[in-house]
């Protein structure tokens, strides 16, 4: 559960959140969905964007938020109403394994189309 670069994704829709968690992780599999959040008024699904590799190199990573919403919390339907993005997030995060932890974040782009 610790990753060091977190990016949270997050839509709301009346009382009701979405977030995608992107992390960076040094043992979970890349790509995989490891751990899905389900409630009654929020939803969250934590993917690994990548694995391990050298700490030292800028990773630049694009995703489609509608698309992703869609795939994560509306079973893939292309036609899905996707609700308001209402937030982007980032955090470091170590304390599980009271390990330090730290990353470098930038260049954050929202594009519409």
């Amino acid at each position: 559960s610790d990753s060091a670069a977190v990016v949270y994704v997050t839509f709301r829709r009346s009382l009701s959140w979405y977030s995608l968690k992107y992390v960076w992780s040094s043992g979970a599999t890349r790509g995989a969905i490891c751990d899905r959040k389900r409630g009654v008024f929020s939803a969250q699904d934590t993917i690994v964007v990548e694995r391990g590799g050298p700490t030292a190199d800028w990773r630049s990573v694009e995703i489609d938020p509608r698309a992703e919403f869609r795939r994560h919390f509306a079973d893939g339907d292309a036609n899905a109403e996707v609700p308001d993005l209402v937030g982007i997030g980032i955090m470091s995060d170590g304390d599980q394994t009271n390990s330090l932890s730290s990353a470098d974040f930038g260049g954050f782009a929202l594009v519409e189309g």
